[in-house]
């Protein structure tokens, strides 16, 4: 009965992950500081007004590729829960290859961003988003780490 309960709320949690995406990241980020992801940004960042449009701009670009990026591992973790019980070698691999590419996929990301931003505004100002954004990324993975059953945990 427990490992049912278990199961049903692991499953629960992974579709409103894959239906809500951002919106399961931003409650972990205003559970955590009362406050929306931008809103937490901004007062981290606090960018000059002369710098404020360029780095909003830059914010948004990097904003829907991580959203992309997000999605791609709600995506592996709801298939990760439909097979869960019955999961296979083959599976596991293709699951942890994407997993795998999640992660290049946001470093990659965080490399970009960096360099724009840099060269748009300055090497101290990209490095301090760079810091909140891995900053928040871990919150984010600790959170779904801590959620989400490791394999024949609930056997």
């Amino acid at each position: 009965m427990k490992k049912m309960m278990v199961i049903a709320l692991f499953a629960i949690f992974t579709m409103s992950t894959y239906a809500q995406q951002s919106k399961d990241e931003i409650s972990i980020l205003q559970s955590a500081y009362g406050m929306q992801k931008r809103e937490l940004v901004a007062k981290f960042m606090d960018v000059s007004e002369a710098q404020s449009a360029t780095f909003w701009k830059l914010y948004e670009e990097y904003e829907v590729a991580r959203k992309a990026i997000g999605t791609k591992r709600a995506n592996n973790i709801l298939e990760y829960a439909k097979k869960y019980d019955a999961i296979t070698d083959e599976n596991v691999q293709n699951m942890v290859k994407v997993s795998m590419e999640v992660h290049k996929e946001f470093d990659a990301l965080w490399e970009k961003t960096y360099k724009k931003m840099s060269k748009a505004l300055s090497p101290k100002t990209a490095a301090k988003f760079y810091q909140l954004e891995l900053y928040l990324e871990n919150m984010v993975r600790t959170e779904l780490s801590e959620s989400i059953p490791m394999i024949d945990e609930l056997k």
